[in-house]
């Protein structure tokens, strides 16, 4: 009995000799980083085989893009908007108008002069049709409308679009934020998402109707000869949105310069596709070598038409059609600045 109870004893502080002899465990550290060597099953144990690594972990939620036009004081106008990928032959960033989606804040933002930058977010469905590294916003403060004696308070956020890294097609985007002061009721997350379709430059579909214009330039040669220094003579009629209406599928603008030395007899164009419910500038302008001698020149109605109305204003005249229309004009009065 005494023999059994000694073996008993000696094999058990054999088990725990053994035991004690090995590495001790350090709270923390990963023995995964030694290149595979001696690791035939990196990881947990009891993981799946087929799927290592991954047992227990969440896969992280898709983005949610649920159309909201207001939401905890800030709205925009509607819940889809359209725009055009910007012209190829626009080789300069100037001639390319801005893209935004305004959101206007109401009574409730009243002393929000910021936002939580770690809760912000702008973020794009569709990353083939407008990537994320396309929208910026842009903070309009109170003082940024009404003048210096605004408040420094948040008014508006921009979505801004940058149209050379866009391509045709429809998306959603998203605009989160908390704002960082203000009202305990306001300083939560705030979600803004609209529809927006991209176009190809010039395929906005927009109604027009077709004009044909003729401008007897009789009389310009004896203004020309009184005038001091000048350098160039244009005339242009132009689309007083036009920078509203960027890529759309109508003419915003047709302009021709008048060489001093050959003037026309008159100035004409057909087909020309004119926005409806629009109002174009129509003028001549002469340059000068010094601003005090420039010209603005009116253009008026030579004879009575249909679908038509012509309104002179100091420096240019309004054109507005009802319908397609053939415009017999003439030149008007003079604008000088001295």
């Amino acid at each position: 009995m005494k023999k059994i109870l000694f073996r008993s004893l000696a094999a058990c502080l054999l088990l725990f000799g053994v035991a004690g002899c090995g590495e001790p465990e350090v709270p923390g550290f990963d023995d995964t980083e030694n290149n595979g060597e001696n690791n035939d099953n990196p990881g947990n144990d009891n993981q799946d085989n087929e799927n290592p690594g991954n047992e227990g972990e969440e896969n992280p939620e898709a983005e949610e893009f649920i159309v909201q036009t207001e939401d905890n004081g800030l709205s925009v106008s509607a819940d889809s908007f359209k725009l055009a990928k910007a012209n190829p032959e626009d080789s300069s960033d100037s001639s390319i108008p801005e893209f935004s989606i305004v959101a206007n804040t109401d009574s409730s933002w009243h002393w929000v002069t910021a936002l939580n930058e770690r809760e912000t977010k702008l973020v794009s469905e569709n990353q083939d049709v407008i990537p994320d590294s396309a929208l910026t916003k842009k903070f309009v403060k109170n003082s940024d409308i009404i003048g210096s004696s605004g408040s420094n308070e948040i008014d508006q956020i921009k979505i801004v679009i940058n149209r050379k890294a866009i391509n045709p097609g429809e998306t959603k985007i998203k605009l989160v934020v908390k704002p960082n002061n203000g009202s305990s009721s306001v300083m939560k997350l705030t979600t803004i998402c609209v529809n927006v379709k991209v176009y190809a430059y010039g395929e906005i579909p927009i109604d027009t109707y077709n004009l044909d214009f003729d401008l007897d330039l009789t009389g310009l040669e004896e203004i020309l000869n009184k005038g001091v220094d000048l350098e160039f003579a244009q005339f242009s009629i132009s689309d007083l949105e036009g920078s509203d209406y960027y890529g759309f599928a109508y003419d915003d603008i047709y302009s021709q310069k008048i060489p001093f030395d050959n003037i026309p007899e008159k100035i004409s164009f057909t087909d020309f596709k004119f926005a409806k419910d629009h109002e174009y500038n129509v003028q001549i302008f002469v340059e000068a070598k010094e601003a005090k001698d420039r010209m603005w020149i009116q253009v008026e109605e030579a004879s009575s038409g249909t679908n038509y109305e012509i309104t002179n204003n100091e420096r240019s005249s309004t054109l507005k059609l009802t319908g397609d229309a053939s415009v017999k004009a003439k030149i008007g009065d003079i604008f000088k600045i001295s």
